[in-house]
């Protein structure tokens, strides 16, 4: 109550024209009854506070874990982690497996993928049909899986789409439930 006293506060405060007077914080907090009415009040109708960074931009997050084996998937395919943990902004989609940017930024992409005992499972992270990183992933034991992480800073523009497809037609086995996929805006 006292973190909604203070937003009230602040913020009524600042939207009041200037040659009015100052609502009482006490009336103020009466006229708003929680803080989606406080974020509504002054201009985050379209998206909840919780969403926004402190510069006012949108908050993008994507989280998803494969959770079917893809395994001898060709070069046109597309990876796909059916998983979702989180999707702050909506920009994931699992039945494509791509990733659409709502705004403009730059973003972090992250995938790990677990090759099976023998297998190897090369994968490209794309822009636009443009390879941005990539991630070779091999297992040569017989008793050990070879699991590899990969990272990428991409420029994006709202639309821009962005997704993991296998290397040539080198992703011969994956183990589900321990690969994943996630990206978010960095600014």
């Amino acid at each position: 109550m006292h973190l909604l006293y203070t937003f009230v506060l602040f913020f009524g405060i600042m939207i009041q024209p200037t040659k009015s007077k100052i609502l009482d914080p006490k009336e103020l907090i009466k006229s708003i009854s929680s803080y989606k009415e406080a974020c509504s009040a002054v201009g985050y109708e379209k998206r909840p506070c919780s969403y926004r960074s402190k510069n006012n931009k949108m908050a993008v997050a994507f989280h998803a874990k494969m959770t079917n084996a893809q395994n001898n998937l060709k070069s046109s395919q597309k990876v796909l982690f059916e998983h979702v943990f989180l999707n702050i902004g909506g920009g994931y989609n699992a039945k494509t497996g791509v990733f659409t940017a709502p705004v403009d930024g730059i973003y972090r992409f992250d995938w790990t993928i677990l090759a099976a005992m023998k297998k190897y499972y090369i994968t490209l992270l794309v822009k636009e049909d443009t390879q941005i990183g990539s991630n070779y992933c091999a297992d040569t034991s017989d008793n050990e899986l070879g699991q590899c992480s990969s990272s990428a800073i991409v420029e994006m523009k709202a639309n821009q789409k962005v997704w993991i497809k296998p290397y040539n037609s080198y992703a011969q086995g994956v183990k589900a439930n321990w690969s994943y996929f996630s990206g978010h805006i960095l600014f």
